[in-house]
């Protein structure tokens, strides 16, 4: 094993720096209820891919909804009525039942792993899982494994707890119960990494592209800490009587539940700062999940409880998509927009009224606009043998794009040929 020396925290309201991630207000959300029970004694777990929201219902079931659906409905895709630790990618959902994992691939599930324990983390068609190590059976014993393209593999050997692991590609990050209390530990997939040795005890990593967030017990409440290679990162320095639980690390972006003793809500950091994310004082927020660009959330209300969906504000799903005019048919843009960068294709008739696109692509500033060079391209003839298309500059386009509470809309100044078109 090798030892990382990661003592130094950057603690983010510390005198020395001078400088403290204040929360901001609430964001203006557009949260959608997807299932409700009235019953307190029932509960649901959540799960997030990309373009898929899954859940399990407490003695009725799996459900999973398409967030691109305008119909608010989940459809069960499994009977079982006690799955728990649901974990997605894409559209792909991993869950265990008595013991066993199961994968739901879209289409159907089936069984790949037996005799797992604890919980266990699905990246593309890659698992990571816990089994009992019971060569001792008065010491109880716990170690990491992955299945990495259909093969199986021990990654923790030890003789003490380990639980929690995150996968993302074909690395993995987990807590193990190292000298009477829990640190966190990373696999690189070659070599494994002890990155903290704290007094208290580190839970719940979430791994994500070499990086992890993680929830930290600092002796009086649990903080959010955060590692990308270098220093440790404290994100949060609350009071005594708030506990920041649940993190989920996403892009670079980290959400996770704040409780203050008869409060929970939702916060978010992009790197830069916090800001509260939902404002609702639900009495408890029991199952979190994050892709990057929207939240899934069960939560606990006088009324029952919930499962609730949200797209962040300015997401680059909330970007994506074909904009015309319906005063104007026959004409528009079609974007698809990715972290801060862009590509969009403009779609109208040229001097001679015949059908043509413009293309454009580079980074958005401020989250909403972005300039740069119009293209028309040239290509081989339809039946032709293929050559390399090539582009040339023929103008300039302005496009911005507006946010008013749930509607969206883009405004753009195209130049071309002396002539401009708004």
């Amino acid at each position: 094993m090798k030892y990382l020396k990661m003592k130094l925290l950057v603690i983010v309201c510390a005198l020395s720096i001078m400088t403290c991630w204040t929360p901001l207000k609430a964001q203006a959300l557009n949260i959608i209820e997807l299932a409700h029970t009235d019953s307190h004694n029932e509960s649901f777990t959540v799960a997030l891919g990309d373009g898929y929201a899954y859940w399990s219902h407490t003695n009725e079931g799996l459900y999973m909804w398409e967030t691109s659906s305008s119909m608010l409905v989940g459809h069960k895709i499994a009977d079982d009525e006690d799955a728990y630790s649901l974990t997605a990618s894409g559209n792909k959902l991993a869950w265990i039942h008595e013991n066993d994992i199961e994968l739901w691939d879209g289409q159907s599930s089936q069984e790949v792993e037996d005799d797992v324990v604890d919980t266990v983390s699905l990246y593309g068609n890659n698992i990571a899982f816990v089994e009992e190590d019971n060569e001792d059976f008065f010491h109880p014993d716990t170690e990491i494994f992955v299945r990495i393209s259909g093969k199986k593999k021990q990654i923790s050997d030890n003789d003490y707890i380990d639980k929690d692991p995150s996968i993302y590609q074909e690395t993995v990050a987990w807590v193990g119960e190292h000298d009477d209390n829990y640190d966190l530990f990373y696999w690189d997939g070659s070599n494994e990494y002890k990155l903290t040795d704290t007094d208290g005890d580190d839970r719940h990593p979430s791994l994500d592209n070499a990086a992890i967030a993680w929830t930290e017990w600092d002796g009086d409440d649990w903080e959010i800490f955060y590692w990308a290679g270098q220093n440790n990162i404290q994100i949060t320095d609350d009071d005594d009587d708030e506990d920041d639980k649940k993190p989920v690390l996403k892009n670079g972006k980290i959400v996770w539940v704040k409780e203050d003793g008869s409060c929970s809500d939702i916060y978010s950091w992009d790197g830069s700062g916090i800001t509260k994310v939902t404002d609702e004082c639900y009495d408890k927020i029991d199952s979190l999940d994050f892709n990057g660009h929207a939240i899934l959330w069960s939560a606990e209300t006088d009324n029952g409880k919930s499962v609730y969906y949200a797209e962040l504000p300015g997401s680059s799903r909330a970007l994506t998509g074909w904009w015309y005019d319906a005063a104007e048919p026959g004409t528009g843009l079609a974007t698809q927009v990715e972290d801060n960068k862009i590509f969009l294709a403009w779609f109208v008739y040229d001097s001679q009224g015949r059908t043509t696109w413009y293309s454009a692509y580079g980074e958005i500033s401020n989250g909403s606009s972005f300039s740069g060079n119009l293209y028309s391209w040239t290509g081989w003839s339809w039946g032709s043998a293929y050559y390399p298309p090539s582009a040339s500059i023929v103008g300039t386009i302005v496009l911005n794009f507006n946010h008013d509470n749930d509607t969206y809309s883009v405004t753009f100044s195209a130049s071309m040929n002396g002539k401009v078109v708004t």
